[in-house]
């Protein structure tokens, strides 16, 4: 008898801590879940400063190539190393290491997406204005 009532005894308490373990996880999800408000002007503003913080890194960048000569792979590999640097500077410093809190879509097409292909373009004008400029005039 006195087997069985300490299983039994050892059974309650495995169900007292996997209730206490679930009570507790309940509880951190909903603080979790006070925190995680959106305020959707604030994202607007953010994806706002981030595409007039990628459109001028891509003019700059683009300057840069082409006042220093690069052509063919080395301007594009140039172009995708600015923009993966700045980037990730942009994820650790800016947003602390936190994306999901400054942008409603994920990291990457928040951070990396849309400034890769917002600013290609204005990169390839100034690239081949200032390699015209510096090297063939």
């Amino acid at each position: 008898m006195s087997s069985s009532s300490a299983r039994q005894t050892t059974s309650r308490n495995d169900n007292n801590t996997n209730a206490h373990k679930q009570q507790r996880r309940r509880n951190l999800e909903e603080k979790e879940e006070k925190y995680l408000f959106v305020n959707g002007e604030s994202i607007a503003h953010n994806a706002q400063i981030n595409t007039k913080t990628f459109t001028s890194l891509s003019i700059l960048s683009g300057s840069i190539a082409g006042i220093l000569g690069a052509t063919d792979w080395i301007g594009f590999v140039w172009y995708c190393a600015t923009i993966l640097v700045v980037g990730g500077v942009t994820v650790v410093f800016r947003c602390k290491n936190e994306p999901k809190r400054f942008a409603a879509e994920s990291v990457g097409s928040a951070i990396f997406g849309q400034g890769f292909s917002g600013g290609f373009a204005s990169f390839i004008l100034f690239w081949t204005l200032f390699y015209n400029v510096c090297h063939l005039f």
